[in-house]
């Protein structure tokens, strides 16, 4: 009846949220989700190749950088409005754009489809600012570039004082939703520093004396005989006589700070977790590399071939994956490197999907979820497949091989960034076992009582296994014929 109690037992890593009363429930996959919430999460999971850290060492800190005042950013990741980063002043040796930024690594490749971004209500919003997005490559002829290259989805040409809330689509090249992005910047391009807003004296004073760090500039007029007035300095203006003086005006500082920023993304992706779960990925081919799949990474890529081995005729390869827990899924991805051309792609293949029943033979009985057949449009980074949901733990990706006349035929290579899979919903079954209860002695047991709220249509199933503790015993043996019975030997 506690959380403590229900982290001894074994269950799929991320598949179960466990309150601190020891309520347990299935976790909910979501469609269109923030995804700048849970950064840390896939740092966890895909923790950057050139960091030493360990996976459980990486936080928030590890996915941003910015101008200054880098420790605020992570205020504009935690979804609440009234936390925020605010950049320090302006100093004059540097130009605005180098000094008012922040980039966060969104911790994956993802399909996104719109980027929010939000200023808080009591401060100022960027005069003009310049929102980027990346995949995570490198600049081109830059091999030892250390940041992405950047494309700008936002670029705010007309002064803003007052909107604080900006909302960016971002549309595909193609008919699929969304776009592929694993970075966010946002750069500041013109502020009007020292005048962002005209006040009266006794405001000014107020700053003066309780916020100095938003006192502005103070301007000095001089009332010409025509009744105009130029603006001078402070100087001068003292030693004008009452006639000549004109105004004085007060200005506050303009002091931006940001609130949230909010990538929305098509939903709870589930590849990238599959080995955390215990579940894996396989191929046919032996040389696909399949890790490369789902690792969140839109640089890295895995070739295949659509031609058959050497060694086998095999009218279709595959990728099968073992998700290590049941989903409802209904979305399916394959996402192509930004480098890939229309011969990189695949022409012809198919989506399978298996709840765990077997066929007649003792393999798994598969579905059909999708079939695509000679699309002659290429879409540029994407292939997007969408299909009834399906409950299942088991797919497979086959491709249809190109073979003339029993021999093979010439095919490109194929080259795949990612391939994802995405659900919604209840997760529709996950499995506990806990661990030993140990008695103490024999015991007759009774009776297993629980708790559980069970909506129509759920059930929860208890099972147990009663009996002594397991011994493992050891035997070494050499056998140097197979055609000679083995002996037994010492483990030295």
């Amino acid at each position: 009846d506690q959380a403590g109690h229900w982290q001894n037992w074994d269950f799929p890593a991320g598949m179960l949220e466990i309150s601190p009363f020891g309520n347990v429930e299935p976790i909910r996959l979501d469609n269109n989700i923030n995804a700048a919430l849970d950064i840390v999460d896939f740092l966890h999971l895909h923790p950057p190749e050139d960091s030493d850290k360990a996976p459980e060492e990486f936080t928030i800190l590890d996915a941003v950088k910015a101008g200054s005042n880098a420790s605020q950013v992570p205020n504009i990741l935690d979804g609440d409005p009234e936390t925020y980063w605010e950049p320090e002043a302006l100093t004059q040796d540097l130009p605005v754009s180098d000094q008012w930024w922040f980039t966060v690594d969104l911790g994956r490749y993802m399909i996104a489809d719109r980027i929010v971004l939000k200023f808080a209500e009591d401060a100022d919003p960027f005069l003009l600012f310049n929102v980027l997005v990346s995949d995570g490559r490198k600049p081109a002829g830059i091999p030892n570039a250390i940041d992405p290259a950047f494309e700008p989805v936002l670029r705010l040409f007309t002064p803003n004082k007052s909107q604080r809330e900006f909302e960016i689509e971002l549309p595909s090249e193609d008919e699929a939703p969304g776009r592929g992005i694993r970075f966010v910047q946002v750069i500041a391009t013109g502020t009007d520093s020292s005048r962002a807003e005209e006040v009266l004296q006794i405001e000014y004073e107020r700053l003066q004396a309780e916020e100095p760090d938003r006192v502005g500039t103070t301007e000095y007029y001089r009332r010409q005989a025509d009744g105009r007035e130029i603006l001078v300095g402070r100087e001068i203006y003292d030693q004008l006589d009452e006639g000549s003086r004109g105004q004085v005006l007060y200005f506050r500082r303009e002091v931006p700070r940001v609130a949230e920023l909010e990538v929305w993304s098509l939903g709870d992706e589930l590849l990238m977790g599959t080995e955390a779960r215990g579940g894996s990925i396989d191929e046919s081919d032996g040389n696909i590399v399949t890790g490369v799949l789902a690792d969140g990474d839109g640089v890295a890529s895995a070739t295949a071939t659509e031609t058959a081995p050497v060694n086998k005729f095999d009218p279709e390869g595959f990728v099968r994956f073992d998700l290590g827990v049941f989903f409802w899924i209904d979305r399916f991805w394959i996402l192509y490197p930004s480098t890939a051309s229309s011969l990189n792609k695949w022409d012809n293949y198919r989506l399978e999907h298996s709840d765990g029943s077997l066929a007649a033979d003792g393999n798994l009985k598969w579905v059909t979820a999708v079939t695509r057949t000679q699309n002659p449009e290429f879409r540029a980074g994407h292939e997007y497949n969408e299909f009834e949901p399906v409950k299942a733990r088991f797919f497979r990706f086959l491709f249809e091989r190109i073979v003339s006349q029993g021999l093979r035929s010439g095919g490109s290579p194929v080259t795949m960034a990612e391939m994802q899979l995405f659900g919604r919903g209840r997760l529709p079954e996950v499995s506990l076992e806990s661990d030993l209860i140990r008695l103490g002695s024999s015991r007759n047991l009774l009776s297993i009582e629980w708790d559980a709220d069970t909506p129509p249509g759920t059930e929860v199933v208890l099972q147990t296994r009663t009996g002594n503790e397991l011994d493992v015993i050891r035997r070494y043996y050499k056998q140097l014929n197979p055609a000679l019975p083995r002996t037994e030997v010492t483990e030295t």
